[in-house]
């Protein structure tokens, strides 16, 4: 299905969608609104190359989810909950999409807690089948995204996004995503300035994927400065390059979780970042040092704490034993 197929869907719906809203009424400002919202949704679809009649409880899940780790605020993920809902009830009395239950759609906006975790067995398990890939191209590709969303903690969606420097001083200042191979630095500047050391060996996942990029395509000799991290030649002319789709590297861990023990857990490759969050915030490091390196804040990060209960004793603790005032309220 080509992708402009999708677009053409999108739009007629959400056209019509529209039309029914203001004939009820409903003032231009809350139009605008939900346009925006659902709009942003059915650009998440197109990437996957999805209809509307194809959406699932899943790509609602996984749309909410995407919006989270993107720090999108709590209020405007609810916002976006309930204008899918209302769509989509749309979509099911108009025969847009006659499948799709959102009463399944399992989505907690807060509790962190109930996000399923990869095991250090499973993460191990993760690469000792990706060793076992034949084809030198996909495990080489596979074992470096892996190792940088494990190290990293940053988002697919970020992860996709990466371009590639050798040099600072060829940086282009309007690119939010890059890794600087010199400096042995990841740099995430699209919210804030998140800047992250990495260790050598990730350096030389990175120059041997490269070279087996170029290997792989004799028609050229080295890859120019600013080239996308992850590369396909995919529908290219000979010799042409260009960023692999969001969606393959998406489906990498569905291919490798189809060969694991865990294959019957409900996890995806979005889980490596719960999990490195959740061990970062449970090793008893400080907060603020967390938020600087995966990117979330303070109070979105407190819901991955195991142990709530110390956590509130210890906020007590705080208040009744070392608050700064505490003489003025001692008897």
């Amino acid at each position: 299905m080509k992708k402009n197929d999708c677009q053409r869907d999108h739009e007629n719906c959400l056209a019509r969608y529209l039309k029914n809203c203001k004939q009820f009424s409903m003032p231009d400002k809350s139009i605008n609104t939900r346009k925006s919202a659902i709009k942003k949704f059915l650009t998440f679809l197109e990437e996957k190359n999805k209809k509307i009649g194809e959406a699932t409880h899943l790509d609602i899940e996984e749309f909410l989810e995407d919006e989270r780790d993107n720090e999108t605020s709590l209020s405007t993920i609810n916002n976006y909950y309930a204008f899918l809902k209302g769509f989509f009830a749309f979509c099911r009395e108009y025969g847009d999409n006659k499948t799709l239950d959102f009463s399944k759609v399992n989505f907690s906006l807060t509790n962190a807690k109930n996000i399923e975790l990869f095991s250090d067995e499973e993460i191990d398990e993760v690469f000792s089948i990706i060793s076992l890939i034949k084809k030198d191209s996909v495990r080489i590709r596979d074992d470096l995204m892996i190792s940088l969303l494990l190290f990293t903690g940053c988002t697919l969606r970020e992860l996709h996004s990466l371009n590639v420097y050798t040099l600072q001083k060829t940086l282009r200042e309007d690119d939010d995503y890059c890794i600087l191979l010199n400096e042995q630095l990841i740099l995430f500047r699209s919210n804030s300035l998140r800047k992250i050391k990495v260790p050598e060996l990730i350096i030389e996942k990175i120059k041997e994927y490269r070279n087996q990029v170029l290997n792989s395509n004799t028609d050229i000799e080295e890859l120019k400065e600013g080239t996308a991290l992850f590369l396909s030649t995919y529908g290219e002319k000979k010799g042409g390059f260009h960023r692999i789709n969001y969606s393959t590297l998406q489906d990498r861990m569905s291919q490798i979780k189809k060969k694991s023990r865990f294959k019957d857990r409900k996890v995806s490759i979005k889980n490596i970042r719960h999990t490195v969050i959740s061990k970062l915030v449970n090793s008893s490091q400080r907060l603020d040092l967390v938020s600087e390196i995966v990117g979330l804040d303070i109070a979105s990060l407190k819901y991955y704490i195991e142990d709530q209960s110390s956590f509130e004793e210890e906020i007590r603790q705080l208040t009744s034993n070392y608050h700064p005032f505490k003489s003025y309220f001692s008897q």
